[in-house]
């Protein structure tokens, strides 16, 4: 692989959001890449996930995310 960059993941945290209907198989196998990768997987709620990203980006930040 080229273009790949090994240990791009291995450290980094991994959120996932799901909802009530999210399949737990399919969170499972996201939980499994994760840490395959050796990403530091966590699981949260969207809004609780959302206010953090907040809280932590500056306003511009933000906006640029927002493409705005």
């Amino acid at each position: 692989m080229e273009a790949g960059e090994k240990g791009l993941f291995r450290g980094r945290p991994w959120v996932a959001t799901p909802e009530a209907n999210t399949d737990p198989e399919a969170l499972d196998a996201e939980h499994q890449l994760a840490t395959t990768v050796g990403a530091r997987w966590r699981r949260c709620d969207a809004p609780t996930h959302v206010g953090t990203l907040m809280a932590r980006c500056n306003r511009t930040e933000l906006l640029a995310a927002l493409g705005r």
